[in-house]
């Protein structure tokens, strides 16, 4: 969501996919340290296939505040930090 690139922006995201619940267990086993969120934008290859697009000047390294578990998956409580640009 776009709303995170603001600073200090306090969001609940609710993660419920395998892939997504398995990175936020190792974000959370990395205790103390921020995570970046990947702004993403559906793309073409220079061949005309369709693809995702990493908006690498969109990005933004967040916090997490806390973790509710759920019945389907998790809400997960984070605070915008930064606004980063991958390279």
């Amino acid at each position: 969501p776009m709303e995170l690139t603001v600073p200090g922006t306090v969001r609940v995201l609710h993660l419920y996919e395998a892939r997504y619940l398995a990175l936020l267990e190792h974000a959370m086993a990395m205790e103390g340290r921020p995570v970046v969120h990947l702004a993403v934008a559906e793309g073409t290859t220079p061949e005309g296939a369709f693809g995702w697009e990493v908006m690498r000047d969109q990005c933004c390294l967040l916090e997490v505040l806390d973790v509710s578990r759920r019945d389907l998956g998790a809400n997960v409580r984070v605070r915008a930090l930064s606004q980063v640009h991958l390279t």
